[in-house]
């Protein structure tokens, strides 16, 4: 039934086609390091990634940190074949050691961040060098559709400031220190690799 909702939602957004099979985004995400590597997902909220981990027989570290102590919960009750970590932490100031991370997945979580330069910078310096990061964010950006439905999800209290739009978040992924490897789609819910 989520995955039911969530493409709703993204077709209604324009969202990337990634997004429509998060599954298959999961897939090609981990697919780029061994599945022994370390992996952050961030923010976690229910746990979405971890359970599709789990589906994919990854044998990696997990390392899920949210800000929210309710996710942090829910997430620490998962039972998965795999080693995971539970962080309560800051996504603007991770808890974790420079250049530590191989794989980060942060599926919506940009957009949902006070400071999306902050955050980006903060997950360029856990990544290994070499290492790769996945994310889906909603962008802003003209036309009606999309700043009606950015300012009914900012009205829910979801968004604590205007996304960026696809010109700005290029500057802010380059201002991190990091660079698009791959566009997976998408016009208002974009998807990207970067390393």
């Amino acid at each position: 039934r989520q995955g039911a909702i969530r493409k709703l939602v993204y077709t209604g957004l324009g969202g990337a086609p990634a997004l429509r099979d998060l599954p298959a985004f999961i897939d090609h995400a981990t697919g780029v390091h061994p599945t022994d590597g370390s992996l952050l997902d961030v923010p976690c909220g229910e746990g979405v990634v971890e359970r599709l981990l789990e589906q994919q027989a990854w044998h990696g570290r997990v390392i899920a940190l949210d800000l929210a102590s309710r996710a942090v919960a829910h997430v620490s009750q998962l039972e998965v074949g795999y080693e995971l970590d539970v962080v309560r932490g800051s996504a603007l100031d991770m808890p974790l050691d420079d250049a530590s991370i191989d794989t980060v997945i942060s599926i919506n979580g940009l957009h949902v961040m006070p400071d999306h330069g902050a955050f980006l910078a903060e997950i360029a310096r856990v990544l290994t060098p070499g290492g790769s990061a996945w994310l889906t964010t909603i962008t802003s950006g003209p036309g009606l559709r999309r700043r009606a439905m950015i300012g009914a999800v900012r009205q829910l209290g979801v968004l604590p400031v205007a996304p960026p739009t696809a010109t700005e978040l290029d500057r802010l992924i380059e201002g991190a220190g990091l660079r698009v490897a791959e566009r997976l789609g998408g016009s208002t819910v974009v998807a990207l690799e970067l390393q």
